[in-house]
């Protein structure tokens, strides 16, 4: 495991093996999937259906030879999950994006009101 994904301390991070059991988690994430914790299955601890986004995701990220990596929304947040594989197990790295993602999507907003009133006022 890279060690700047260890040392960044706002990432949720977590390792699990290839049945969900949870095999490392830091405190951040603790808080956010509450009941996760060490020998428990991550599986049991989210809602059904929000497993079965992750877990499908995770399978098409681990296919995919480009990227390991894919946005999930839960809880209202939204994160990218980067992917780091070994033998027996994998590490997930949550970066929460929210913030980010609501700033840019502010600032595709305003970039067509000012597309709009260019275009409006070229024609008064």
């Amino acid at each position: 495991l890279p060690e700047f994904v260890v040392n960044i301390s706002s990432n949720l991070l977590m390792k699990i093996n290839k049945s969900g059991l949870v095999l490392f988690i830091n405190d951040k994430a603790k808080c956010v999937f509450s009941g996760v914790d060490i020998n428990k299955s991550l599986k049991f601890c989210v809602q059904a259906d929000d497993w079965v986004v992750l877990s499908k995701n995770i399978k098409i990220a681990l296919y995919n030879q480009h990227s390991h990596h894919f946005y999930w929304e839960y809880k209202g947040r939204f994160y990218i999950i980067y992917l780091y594989p070994e033998n027996d197990a994998l590490w997930l790295c949550f970066e929460d994006v929210t913030e980010k993602r609501y700033l840019s999507h502010l600032v595709y907003v305003n970039s067509l009101r000012s597309s709009f009133v260019e275009k409006f006022s070229s024609l008064l």
